[in-house]
């Protein structure tokens, strides 16, 4: 069943998952959208940003890396994450959703954080077009 976990441990299973559930006409919307404390209380849109592109390392004021977050040790390519984003968008998701931080994914381009990525430039080309719109 789709979850933030599948999407985060297994994107190719969550991505066949939505394809098949999108094209079944089903209503999915409401797990899209649902938010969860291990996600910073995010939509699955906002999981996905945390994931698409390679990881920038983080370190706490003595010089250890943090490792305890959604999306650590997780990656997901360019372009299974722009096919994801559409069958997202398709689902029902709703791009003005806030987490915790009052942040929907478009207030996220601009800033940095414990989840910013690099090597995502098409991934978030696509996002910036969803709010154009």
């Amino acid at each position: 069943m789709l979850s933030k976990q599948l999407l985060e441990e297994n994107p190719n299973e969550y991505y066949r998952q939505i394809c098949e559930l999108n094209q079944n006409n089903q209503n999915i919307s409401q797990i899209l959208n649902s938010t969860e404390y291990n996600s910073w209380y995010g939509t699955d849109l906002h999981c996905l940003f945390y994931l698409v592109g390679d990881l920038e390392p983080k370190y706490d004021c003595d010089g250890n890396e943090c490792v305890i977050f959604y999306g650590y040790g997780h990656r997901i390519n360019n372009e299974l994450g722009i096919k994801i984003l559409k069958e997202l968008i398709i689902g029902g998701v709703d791009i003005n959703i806030k987490d915790y931080y009052e942040e929907t994914v478009q207030d996220k381009l601009n800033s940095i954080g414990l989840t910013t990525r690099i090597n995502n430039t098409n991934f978030i080309k696509e996002i910036e077009k969803l709010y154009q719109n």
